[in-house]
């Protein structure tokens, strides 16, 4: 955090407590306020898995973990003095703890707008309501700061130190200063995961062009990476419930470019500087996760009047046939994928 004259200084608590993607998202609104009010200590409340994430970021002042025992944390909360609280997540959870604060000495109260309404108006009724540039983002921004409008959102950015006394390290080496491909195959929902066969001829093909592929995950994931890694063989390497959240960001800042459905590693990804492509089944960019900012990127998907299906991705598909995924081809993403790499390589040099 930025050197303060204390008598300026503001509190604000932010509250995200997931998922993946929504909270790495926060990363935008924490530089909004840093660069805005550089005097504002900035605090977070998040989930457990999230909370190292943030845990050398040089704006924020502390992080509280909400998955510990919640009296304490409660007693924490209200034993400081806060100037704002902004409510990102916008659900039972969060109005739950908006109200541990008594209402004759309650900070000021953001809200994240979720836009249940147009949500509702593009699922059901095909009319798109979204304006154009309305993202999650943005909105975040807004439940801080009412006022903001036209200026420009910033980039995602989580600050990583790479490990050098751990597992992380020996890894690093071993990859290098070489070309890497890094794939999050997996999301929350199936309609949101494009087939695991499709992610292999991706993977086959930048391992014939000289790069290694590394396999990103989370626990539950692991044995699906890990057959993903032995069909591709030599080159690729299975990351999923080896390493930490915040030890895999720290390995994908060493990628080349990164693919995955939309999901919470693409923007991980993205925060971490990497070009990335994603895939987008049964969602639209319209709900407002799309990518953005400096970094390339490249989206990959298909029209059909059945997309959007569902708000979050869902699990069944109407058509029984998931279309929206089949028909993105593998050579499609490979040929947008080495878009990416050849741009980077431009701006490099």
């Amino acid at each position: 955090m930025p050197e303060n004259d204390s008598s300026k200084m503001r509190s604000v608590l932010l509250i995200r407590l997931s998922s993946l993607g929504d909270v790495v998202l926060m990363s935008a609104l924490i530089e909004y306020i840093n660069r805005k009010e550089p005097f504002t200590r900035i605090s977070l409340l998040t989930s457990g898995m999230y909370t190292e994430l943030f845990s050398s970021d040089p704006r924020i002042d502390e992080v509280f973990d909400y998955s510990g025992a919640h009296w304490e944390l409660k007693n924490k909360l209200l034993n400081r003095r806060w100037s704002r609280i902004v409510d990102l997540q916008n659900n039972s959870v969060s109005r739950r703890i908006r109200g541990w604060f008594p209402a004759n000495n309650s900070p000021a109260i953001g809200v994240f707008n979720k836009r249940y309404l147009n949500r509702a108006l593009l699922l059901f009724c095909r009319i798109n309501r979204y304006k154009k540039g309305d993202s999650v983002v943005r909105r975040y921004i807004q439940a801080y700061d009412p006022c903001f409008r036209d200026q420009k959102v910033p980039d995602l950015k989580i600050h990583i130190n790479e490990a050098s006394d751990s597992h992380v390290y020996k890894l690093l080496e071993k990859i290098g200063k070489s070309k890497a491909l890094g794939m999050a195959p997996f999301a929350a929902w199936r309609n949101k995961q494009w087939p695991a066969d499709f992610f292999g001829e991706v993977g086959t093909a930048f391992l014939r062009r000289g790069f290694r592929v590394l396999i990103f995950g989370g626990p539950a994931e692991r044995e699906a990476s890990q057959r993903l890694a032995d069909s591709l063989g030599e080159g690729s390497e299975c990351l999923a419930g080896k390493y930490s959240l915040f030890e895999q960001a720290g390995i994908m800042k060493r990628c080349s470019v990164f693919l995955g459905n939309d999901s919470g590693p693409v923007h991980l990804a993205r925060a971490c500087g990497v070009p990335t492509g994603t895939i987008y089944g049964s969602t639209t960019r319209d709900f407002g996760f799309a990518p953005y900012g400096e970094t390339p990127f490249k989206i990959f998907e298909v029209p059909l009047i059945c997309r959007p299906c569902h708000p979050q991705g869902g699990n069944r598909c109407m058509r029984l046939n998931r279309k929206c995924l089949i028909r993105i081809e593998p050579r499609a993403v490979v040929d947008g994928l080495m878009c990416l790499v050849d741009y980077e390589r431009q701006v490099i040099s």
